[in-house]
Order: structure tokens, then C-alpha cells, then sequence
């Protein structure tokens, strides 16, 4: 299932470009808000979420990061789960609104949204930068970047369906990429926005569609979106 939450701020607020922690925090106390036993379940962590995404890119960069020029803002969020997806819905209408960081955000409007239909062969653009591969400068970095998200998509495949994955496949040719540096509570990880082919086993390319391409998505990292399909379907 996938989400669209939209958020009211007040113009000239300014979100720090690094809000992927403290927006994971928000979903992750809404979804316990609704069910506090939700995340005993290690499969209702396979959930995937985007940035905060600002009403027709109406924002100024400054050095703190982006100043707003609307009040309108939005974010997606998609899960395998509906139970997850039902728990994020009512947690956000009971908490009416949540901070990242010092901007408060009152939640306007929660909307399920159609998903594209995903076949073998998909061209997706991130939501979220993904978190997989070694450094992009490496000639290989193709290679291990299609080798780490398959590792993980056969992974969730098995958690999530109890089946094996052998025999599967997953082929990504990247097509435009831009390496970004995330702060988390930790220190510093570089992830990447891009627009790639995949091309593979269908389970899996609708696994990494619901719940995201590569590790740690539950941190903000990974949601994508197709290329085709209908206008309103994962419109960002």
C-alpha cells in the first residue's frame, strides 16, 4: 500500500536538508502510536518512506537548508503490510501534528494513492536516495550496487513470504546518479539519487517498489518510483 501525507508548516520555516532521522522518528512513533506491539513482527519494519517533498519545489536553499515559500508540503510513504499502513494512518490523525527538528508540521490530509502495476522489466526514479554499493567512483559500482540490492530483495522476499529465493534474478543498469551525504545519528553515509533499469523476477521488483531498494529503509532510504503509468500514481 502507499501513502501520500500531506503537512501544513509556516512559510519562511526552513527544514534542514538532513530531516530523513527525524521524519523516521515521526512514522515510527505514529505507527506506535495506533499499535505498540506493531515492530515485534521483524517483517513490518520492510517499509520505505520519501523526503519531505515541498508544493511545486517552492523553496529557497540557504546554507541551513530549505526556506519555504509555501505552507504545503508532503511526504510518501509505502509498506508490504496494510496493518502497517493502517497503524501510520491513525497514529498520524491522533498526533494531529509532529516536529522535524524546530518546524512544526499539522498533518492536513492522509490519501492511499494507486500503486503503478510492476512487471519484469521497470524504469524507476528515487523518492529517497538509496542506501547500497561501494564507492561510485569504482568502475564496478554497477556491479556491486545490483549485488547488494538483490542480496537484500531475496531477503525480504524470504521474510516476507517464508519461500526461498533461489532461482530468482535482479539485473540494475544505472542511468543518471547523484551521490548524497546523509547525517544520521552516527555520523555521516552516502547514499545515491538516481533513475535506473531493473530488470529480474517480478516478486522482487514489487518488493523493492513497496518497500524500498536497498538497506536501512525504514531510515528513509530507497523509495522509488516508476517512470510510466498513471499521472497521479506516485505523482511527487
Amino acid at each position: 500500500m502507499r501513502i501520500k501525507v500531506s503537512l501544513l508548516a509556516k512559510k519562511g520555516e526552513i527544514v534542514d536538508f538532513n530531516h530523513c532521522r527525524d521524519l523516521s522518528r515521526v512514522i515510527r512513533e505514529a505507527i506506535r502510536t495506533s499499535n505498540p506491539e506493531i515492530f515485534s513482527d521483524p517483517s513490518s519494519e520492510l517499509y520505505t518512506f520519501s523526503r519531505l517533498l515541498v508544493k511545486n519545489r517552492m523553496f529557497r536553499i540557504t546554507r541551513e537548508g530549505m526556506k519555504l515559500l509555501t505552507n504545503q508540503l508532503h511526504f510518501f510513504f509505502s509498506s508490504a503490510s496494510n496493518e502497517v499502513c493502517k497503524s501510520l494512518v491513525e497514529g498520524l490523525v491522533e498526533l494531529e501534528e509532529v516536529s522535524i527538528r524546530d518546524v512544526v508540521l499539522e498533518v492536513s490530509g492522509v490519501e492511499i494513492i494507486r500503486e503503478s502495476r510492476i512487471s519484469s522489466r521497470e524504469k524507476f526514479v528515487t523518492l529517497s536516495p538509496i542506501n547500497a554499493g561501494t564507492n561510485f567512483k569504482r568502475p564496478d559500482f554497477e556491479e556491486t550496487f545490483t549485488k547488494d540490492i538483490f542480496k537484500e530483495l531475496k531477503k525480504r522476499f524470504e521474510l516476507l513470504t517464508g519461500e526461498s529465493a533461489d532461482g530468482m534474478s535482479f539485473k540494475a543498469r544505472i542511468l543518471k546518479l547523484k551521490p548524497v551525504r546523509i547525517k544520521l545519528d552516527w555520523g555521516y553515509l552516502r547514499a545515491y539519487l538516481m533513475v535506473f533499469n531493473a530488470e529480474g523476477s517480478e516478486n522482487l521488483l514489487r518488493i523493492g517498489y513497496t518497500t524500498g531498494f536497498g538497506k536501512m529503509t525504514d531510515m528513509g532510504f530507497g523509495m522509488v518510483k516508476t517512470t510510466l503509468g498513471n499521472p497521479k500514481t506516485d505523482n511527487a
